[in-house]
């Protein structure tokens, strides 16, 4: 994947998004993307970093959600200008540190948020599940990074983005904050976390995008660069060597699936990749088995028997160099029973209502009543009436059941009135 210089500087100067967040206030300034109005040298106290990133529906793009897609972030790091030495220092490292974050509403306002799905996966690589109608993708390390205050005059953070839908039509931005330090507490008027700056936003696709953000001007930045900031994935091999593409990697034809679930513990996969490559399937970090490419470069996995619950199977291939690929896009399946339709209520009954007292549960049970006894469920009294129950809420009373086929009529039951009288007479005078 190429990160072309004049791709940062792109990303990097005003004006240049490819396009704008939803739900974001145009007046805001990070609406446009990279400005220059944040806190680009930390306050002399100062002894902390942290690198963020965030990703939003695009506007005007359509707002096409797929829970089951994913936001994927690699090799992700942050770098400190050392004013005395004019070197970069590596404070954070996404090969060492987990990335967390969450759903936040557009703006940031309230910091309101709810839990966003993390799943590391192997190697410097982490998926998300995608924005939520109304809100963001907002991730950031597990600690910050840290330095000596008064020693350092800028920041350089970068992170390798891709979706695994293409139907996704999302914009990111990378950018950071100074912290007081360490474990300073997030406060509501930013004394501890003043915001330094931000990229212009660039459109995600299923191709690695490589975005970085420096908060010095650019003369200064082109002077003095990272030593190796733009190259993707396995960033302890040499600037020399090329790393293959990433390996397809679905399920072979024939594997049953409703949505993203599966009935089997069994899966096959298959790919395409450099003929005579290997490679490594993985079940999020743990390496589950590997195959080896074809001279056509078809190759071709029977996973081991997999639990139930989700799976994130991702893919690599190392050459005959040795060489070895980023992942390929994050493949989620469900190991589980296909769930069934709630059984209909008996012929005649009365019809079910959302909310009604006598509603089915997804067992097609009536909810407040036991099959076995009588004892209460969700607040109702039951009552045992001969042959059948019946749940009474405060003064209310349960529908009374049609009368059963052979049972007699009411003009048969005034006609043996008469007969019963005269028995219960009786009864009562051989016991006086």
């Amino acid at each position: 994947m190429d990160f072309s210089n004049s791709d940062l500087i792109k990303q990097n100067t005003v004006g240049q998004s490819e396009g704008f967040p939803v739900g974001v206030p145009p007046s805001y300034n990070w609406y446009q993307g990279w400005n220059s109005g944040g806190q680009v040298t930390p306050p002399a106290d100062f002894t902390a970093v942290e690198g963020w990133g965030q990703v939003y529906h695009e506007v005007g793009a359509g707002g096409y959600f797929n829970p089951h897609a994913s936001v994927e972030i690699a090799d992700a790091r942050t770098y400190v200008h050392v004013t005395q030495t004019r070197e970069w220092l590596l404070v954070q490292d996404q090969f060492k540190l987990q990335l967390t974050g969450g759903h936040f509403v557009p703006d940031f306002a309230g910091n309101v948020a709810i839990r966003m799905k993390v799943i590391p996966l192997s190697g410097a690589h982490t998926a998300f599940d995608p924005p939520p109608p109304g809100y963001n993708n907002h991730f950031w390390y597990g600690s910050r990074g840290t330095f000596a205050a008064g020693t350092v005059d800028a920041v350089y953070v970068q992170m390798d983005m891709r979706v695994s839908d293409p139907g996704l039509k999302l914009v990111a931005m990378v950018g950071a904050d100074w912290w007081r330090d360490a474990t300073a507490p997030y406060l509501d008027d930013h004394s501890n976390n003043p915001g330094i700056g931000g990229t212009n936003w660039v459109r995600l696709s299923t191709e690695w995008k490589t975005l970085g953000y420096y908060s010095m001007s650019t003369e200064r930045f082109q002077a003095d660069l990272p030593g190796a900031p733009f190259r993707h994935g396995a960033s302890f091999k040499s600037s020399a060597a090329v790393a293959p593409a990433p390996p397809s990697l679905s399920l072979s034809p024939g594997t049953g699936l409703i949505g993203n679930v599966a009935t089997s513990n069994f899966l096959e996969f298959a790919g395409t990749t450099d003929a005579g490559g290997t490679i490594a399937i993985f079940d999020q970090t743990k390496q589950i088995g590997s195959a080896m490419a074809d001279t056509s470069g078809a190759w071709h996995f029977t996973t081991p028997s997999l639990s139930g619950g989700d799976h994130y199977f991702t893919a690599r291939v190392t050459d005959a160099a040795g060489n070895t690929s980023s992942a390929s896009p994050l493949l989620n399946v469900t190991i589980g029973s296909i769930p069934s339709l709630p059984s209909p209520a008996p012929a005649g009954d009365k019809p079910l209502t959302k909310g009604a007292l006598d509603a089915l549960d997804e067992r097609g049970e009536r909810l407040g009543l036991k099959n076995d006894d009588g004892n209460h469920k969700a607040g109702q009294t039951l009552t045992k009436r001969g042959d059948h129950c019946s749940a009474a809420v405060g003064a209310g009373c349960g529908p009374v059941a049609p009368p059963r086929p052979g049972a007699a009529t009411l003009s048969e039951w005034f006609l043996l009135l008469p007969i019963c009288i005269c028995a219960m007479m009786q009864m009562r005078g051989s016991h006086t």
